[in-house]
């Protein structure tokens, strides 16, 4: 990372109406600047989860992750995206322990999970945000910008202003209610009971 970091809150998930595609989307603090993270359909319903607190009668994989954390005496202190590599968006843990502070590298998705479930900050590398206002500062309007790496999988994109918000319909006819109902609905949990 450049050193530094800027605080970001998740704001929301929603379904971009070309890739039929989830995306994560996470504001400044406080701020104006943006990411958009296009993510994977199970990434995606981890991520509902942790935003929705839903409890399951046993623990999931993230939160399975952090008691494991925790039994061995460790704690997650924050999250961190960036920088990019080989074009593939990095993500951290900063993770605290006995023995010292350190980090482990992960996934984005999973490093944003597991900050929602443990309730500590995400921040982003500066020069990351950096990157996004350069290039919506160069999007043609309509056009937006191509993807410019991709994590597991999929494409990242920095050009907020042509990704979908979380909360207005889609193209397809899903808004954020609609897709958590979809993800729900994929939870073999919470489809045993209805």
């Amino acid at each position: 990372m450049s050193g530094r970091h800027i605080v970001m809150e998740m704001t929301g998930l929603a379904l971009d109406p070309e890739e039929k595609t989830p995306v994560a989307t996470l504001r400044e603090a406080g701020g104006q600047r943006t990411l958009s993270l296009w993510i994977g359909p199970l990434e995606a319903m981890s991520l509902s989860l942790a935003r929705g607190r839903q409890p399951q009668p046993l623990p999931l994989t993230h939160v399975l992750m952090l008691r494991l954390v925790n039994a061995l005496r460790a704690r997650l202190l924050a999250v961190e995206l960036g920088p990019i590599r080989e074009g593939v968006l990095c993500a951290s843990l900063l993770m605290e322990s006995e023995d010292g502070d350190f980090r482990m590298e992960c996934r984005p998705a999973d490093a944003l999970t597991l900050a929602l479930h443990a309730s500590v900050p995400i921040h982003a590398d500066a020069e990351l945000l950096q990157q996004a206002e350069h290039i919506r500062s160069h999007v043609v309007p309509g056009q937006g910008a191509s993807a410019l790496v991709t994590t597991s999988g999929m494409p990242l994109r920095l050009d907020h202003a042509a990704a979908p918000q979380p909360s207005v319909t889609t193209a397809a006819g899903r808004d954020e209610r609609d897709w958590e109902d979809m993800l729900r609905r994929m939870n073999p949990i919470s489809s045993r009971r209805n």
